[in-house]
């Protein structure tokens, strides 16, 4: 047996948990929800977001299908015509997704003065089979008999270009539990000990629960769920137009571990999940790709990796006297000009001609070296590392060594996952 990571009691049957629902395209699983925990977090959780008016849009606009096979209409329900109030519409989805619009049964008030009684009513043309029973409805109610009423004209009309009005509830609190829920499923499969952590219990009760009150009192997020500027920070290194879904865990200085999560780029939230920190400048990145059908981790290094170049090197030199660096000039200007390596790796001289490091990483590493930034730090990060000891590089195709002071890193952004 084993504890469920929700109710936090020892269970035997696990299910199969989409951190992301799979209705919104999520792939991450985990299998450390027990059976009653799935359940319970698809209808009372999940679906504060999934039902959401901006998913429902989501969904029609992506062409996202349901359990039912059916993709969902977000102007379900009754609309009015704007120039014509006591006139109601829908507009019903095809099984191609297109919008059809129609028009219901509108019958105006029957005018009293009987025998002169008379009315007339308006049914959509797609309807006009269900005309006799609409008319018998109405004689009914005025009990009225049919071989008594003659009928007149049948008109037929069309209305140009129709407005219709409608009211839409747009949820603006709850669907954060839904966020919450995916923040902390993946925290707690990324990094094990936060299960442990004194707020990680808080967020499992008010997930069990499904306390909205108790999520909103005790919980801190960063942004309302629906503003933007919480992406600026990685804005240049994730593609967050696309209509991909990321989960992106790190440590801020104040606040400890914070989790963003970012729907469809259409929800956007950033949620304390612990005042500790946990990842140690590192973050870990879940990309749920909903056009490859795949998820993917990724860490700080994969990150750089991935939308940056590879580093360059520049340097700077001490020579002894104006000879020395008119002789450098010219060596530049050599076809076969380039660093010595050592499986592609320029080593590091000491005075003694001797190899100090085995490559230039090993000696910038060191916390101690004089960091000066330079660059836009988005598109191009440049940095300059002022050396503390007497170093030298070889250089062909002399197989000279020259005295450095000072060694420039570069790279250049030329992506986004």
């Amino acid at each position: 047996m084993r504890k469920c990571i929700i109710c936090r009691k020892e269970k035997i049957k696990f299910n199969d948990e989409h951190v992301i629902p799979d209705s919104i395209k999520g792939y991450y699983h985990i299998f450390t929800v027990c059976e009653d925990c799935n359940s319970k977090m698809g209808a009372e959780i999940d679906s504060k977001l999934t039902s959401h008016k901006f998913i429902e849009f989501k969904r029609y606009e992506l062409n996202i299908k349901g359990k039912s096979g059916r993709i969902p209409n977000p102007f379900a329900g009754v609309q009015t015509l704007k120039n014509e109030p006591g006139r109601k519409a829908t507009f019903d989805l095809n099984k191609d997704g297109k919008f059809i619009l129609r028009l219901l049964p509108f019958v105006p008030e029957l005018k009293s003065d009987y025998p002169q009684s008379n009315f007339s009513f308006s049914i959509d043309k797609k309807d006009l089979h269900l005309k006799d029973g609409i008319i018998d409805k109405i004689l009914k109610m005025r009990n009225l008999d049919r071989s008594k009423i003659s009928f007149e004209n049948q008109i037929e009309e069309t209305i140009e270009e129709p407005w219709l009005e409608s009211k839409i509830t747009i949820d603006i609190v709850d669907f954060k539990i839904a966020l919450l829920k995916i923040a902390y499923e993946f925290a707690v499969d990324q990094i094990p000990q936060y299960f442990h952590d004194e707020l990680a219990v808080k967020i499992s009760e008010i997930l069990f629960n499904a306390d909205i009150q108790k999520m909103k009192s005790d919980i801190i997020f960063i942004g309302n769920g629906f503003d933007k500027k919480i992406l600026k920070p990685l804005s240049h290194l994730i593609d967050f137009e696309n209509n991909n879904h990321y989960v992106i865990l790190m440590d801020a200085k104040s606040l400890g571990l914070i989790c963003q999560v970012n729907i469809f780029n259409t929800f956007s939230i950033g949620i304390q999940l612990s005042k500790k920190s946990y990842l140690k400048n590192d973050l870990i990145i879940l990309k749920n790709d909903t056009t490859s059908y795949k998820c993917e981790i990724i860490n700080s290094n994969e990150l750089i990796r991935r939308t940056y170049t590879q580093v360059e090197y520049n340097f700077q030199y001490l020579f002894p006297d104006n000879s020395a660096l008119e002789a450098f000039n010219k060596l530049q200007n050599h076809p076969e000009f380039d660093f010595y390596k050592i499986n592609e790796k320029v080593p590091i001289y000491n005075s003694l001609e001797l190899i100090q490091y085995s490559n230039i990483e090993l000696k910038l590493e060191q916390p101690q070296l004089e960091k000066i930034p330079k660059g836009d730090t988005t598109n191009t990060i440049i940095t300059d590392f002022i050396l503390d000891e007497m170093l030298f590089i070889k250089l062909l195709p002399t197989n000279k060594l020259y005295q450095i002071t000072a060694i420039q890193t570069i790279i250049r952004r030329v992506n986004k996952i």
